[in-house]
């Protein structure tokens, strides 16, 4: 009995097992089957009408261009998750979902998320001219990433901006130089370019206030080229060498603006296909000969040239990435430009700065051959009335005893006639040097013309002062020098006059001494 009842368990178990092993095949191959079936693709499939089709897979851009006027793309989707399909809008009149429209998201260009699972709808994109929309598809996370990223470099790019515009502001203020109007102008209206053409804006206005920023836009363009034209024309310092050149570029970028202000009300994209080639045209004409003419003055070592040379040499190559290598590298063919854009600001602003200093060089240099005596290295007339009345000022704010003293040579005729006009140079030089060692640095000393001397010092007692006009009157007439085998001797007189109380004008003090310098050469 328990012999049979155990054969009846192990022919069940026998029977179970096999329909398991049954079950578990059926239901591997429904599953197989249902999985064949239902399978996602991950990827999206873009139509173009009239054009071709797209296999767009998670984290890749299409590089297939549409044509002018209205395109409709019908777009497929079969996702493993929720993703984010975008485009560039730049260059579109503007675009409409047709058919199951998705939900938008904030980011710099036109983003849209696709759901997972299966998907469809349908885009129209009304282009002005032939146009490469950029397509890109990309997983949730690659969108976060790339919307930091472009934060990030965008970010950097206009607080660089922000911190040339300040320099300007600050230097400006303090040189008076329209280099630095110009410049500023142009950092102004470049940032202000790539800020409405990269379209961090999009991130903060509602959707009915697209068409404006489009305008602004435009604008944008107009003022970068007129901008740019006028200060690298003006650093490079072809006005003098090339004016009717000079003249017609600057005119050229006059008309690029005139554009694209009639761009903005026009409606027709044929209208608006054409100027905007006008203008594209006529600015890559500016930009090369401007190019050109840096290279001519870098060659001939002019002002900043090297460096603007090179600033556009960048730019050009940001130009190839933008239009010309557009598939080369999505991260190169977006951010190319901004950082080129970016260096060229910092050696224009290196420029500038080397302008200033050779500007202020020159401006010493100039200030000095002006208010300083050539022949005897002391203030000349200019010059020592400037300072007397720097230190004129300094003696009615303290007080004290202000000395002026006015030395004129004796028979300073006799050494031109006996020994000659060089003997004459050295003896004037002689005298300077002495006057200059005999006193102090606080003090003025110049050569007011022919062989008058004065000198202006600031003594708290009246004693000091006298002490001062004997001690120049005595090695005064001590003065020789050789010239030739011949000994020169010089002698002077010193006239002084002195003032205790608040002084408006220092001629008067020179009239005082002037006069008791003429009573002491009567004396001697």
């Amino acid at each position: 009995m328990l012999q049979s009842r155990l054969n009846d368990v192990k022919i069940y178990s026998n029977f179970s097992g096999k329909l398991t092993l049954l079950l578990a095949v059926i239901y591997g191959a429904v599953f197989l089957f249902s999985s064949s079936i239902f399978a996602l693709d991950d990827n999206c499939s873009l139509t173009i009408a009239h054009g071709n089709s797209i296999s767009l897979a998670i984290n890749t851009t299409s590089y297939s261009k549409i044509e002018r006027g209205n395109n409709t793309v019908s777009i497929a989707c079969n996702l493993n998750e929720d993703s984010v399909i975008s485009f560039v809008d730049v260059g579109l009149n503007h675009y409409q979902w047709r058919v199951n429209a998705p939900s938008p998201v904030k980011f710099s260009q036109p983003a849209f998320i696709i759901p997972k699972g299966r998907y469809t709808a349908t885009l129209s994109l009304d282009s002005m001219q032939i146009h490469t929309p950029r397509f890109r598809l990309m997983s949730m996370g690659k969108f976060i990433w790339e919307s930091q990223k472009s934060s990030l470099v965008m970010g950097a790019f206009y607080g660089l901006c922000f911190t040339l515009i300040c320099y300007v502001l600050i230097m400006g203020s303090r040189l008076n130089d329209p280099i630095f109007r110009l410049y500023g102008a142009y950092i102004f209206c470049l940032c202000g370019f790539v800020l409405f053409q990269e379209g961090q804006l999009n991130l903060f206005v509602s959707s009915q206030y697209k068409p404006l920023l489009k305008h602004a836009y435009l604008l944008s363009i107009g003022l970068t080229v007129v901008s740019a034209t006028w200060f690298m024309l003006s650093i490079l310092l072809v006005d003098k060498q090339w004016p009717k050149l000079v003249l017609v570029l600057k005119s050229a970028a006059g008309i690029v603006m005139l554009l694209s202000i009639l761009k903005i009300p026009t409606q027709q994209a044929q209208l608006s296909y054409l100027l905007s080639q006008i203008m594209a045209y006529i600015t890559l004409v500016i930009v090369a000969t401007i190019f050109v003419l840096s290279a001519l003055q870098t060659k001939r070592k002019i002002g900043e040239a090297s460096l603007v040379f090179a600033a556009l040499s960048l730019v050009l190559v940001g130009m190839v990435f933008r239009v010309l290598l557009v598939g080369y590298s999505p991260f190169m063919q977006r951010y190319a430009l901004i950082f080129a854009f970016a260096i060229e600001s910092l050696l224009l602003a290196v420029a500038v700065s080397k302008r200033i200093g050779r500007l202020r060089q020159q401006k010493q240099q100039a200030e000095n051959e002006a208010n300083y005596d050539q022949l005897c290295g002391i203030f000349n007339r200019r010059g020592w009335y400037k300072q007397a009345n720097v230190l004129v000022e300094q003696f009615n704010k303290r007080g004290g005893v202000l000395a002026l003293f006015y030395i004129d040579l004796d028979k300073f005729k006799l050494i031109n006639d006996q020994f000659g006009h060089d003997a004459g140079d050295k003896a004037l030089a002689h005298v300077a040097t002495f006057l200059s060692s005999s006193i102090r640095k606080q003090d003025i000393v110049g050569r007011l013309g022919g062989d008058e001397f004065a000198a202006l010092c600031l003594f708290d007692d009246t004693q000091s002062a006298e002490e001062k006009a004997q001690q120049l009157q005595q090695q005064l007439n001590t003065l020789q020098f050789s010239h030739g085998k011949q000994k020169v001797v010089i002698q002077g007189s010193v006239g002084r006059a002195f003032s205790q109380h608040p002084i408006t004008d220092i001629s008067d003090l020179i009239a005082q001494a002037d006069k008791q310098m003429y009573q002491q050469k009567t004396l001697s």
